[in-house]
């Protein structure tokens, strides 16, 4: 229905929020954490649909069908593919593989996999250095606190 007629999105706090950060270009990771079925995912389309028509990329990787436990390679695997590059052919920070004339943002919807913090923390550090940031969707205040502490 709301694809149907997008007239019918009302702007809310979570909307104004995600079109404030993805405006400042922010550098590192941010957490976007709400209540499963709030709206995070339909959001961020809806809001990211207006930036990509502006010099601003998006690599979506929905995690949802990852186990708790798997590793941090399983993520960058699929976030390299999403590039077209092999994981194994890795050479250096990550952000010498995305275009220089584009900001990026990386979306990590329904992160819930505890193994990738690492890798989260090394993209944070990259993007400190680079022009792209790093998004995090989830429903589990567990999670989202353990990240924001640090580690789990």
């Amino acid at each position: 229905m709301w694809k149907e007629n997008p007239e019918l999105f009302l702007e809310n706090s979570g909307t104004a929020s995600l079109r404030s950060y993805l405006s400042s270009q922010s550098l590192g990771v941010t957490i976007f954490w709400a209540v499963e079925g709030a709206g995070k995912t339909f959001a961020l389309s809806r809001v990211s649909a207006e930036f990509n028509r502006i010099n601003h990329h998006f690599i979506y990787i929905d995690c949802a069908g990852f186990k708790h436990d798997s590793s941090s390679d399983d993520i960058k695997q699929i976030l390299y593919r999403k590039l077209g590059m092999d994981p194994r052919d890795d050479l250096g920070r990550f952000s010498s593989y995305l275009p220089s004339d584009v900001f990026t943002t990386i979306v990590f919807d329904h992160f819930s996999v505890v193994s990738s913090a690492g890798f989260v923390s090394s993209l944070a550090r990259d993007s400190a250095r680079s022009s792209f940031n790093v998004l995090i969707l989830l429903s589990n205040p567990v999670h989202a606190l353990a990240l924001l502490r640090g580690g789990w």
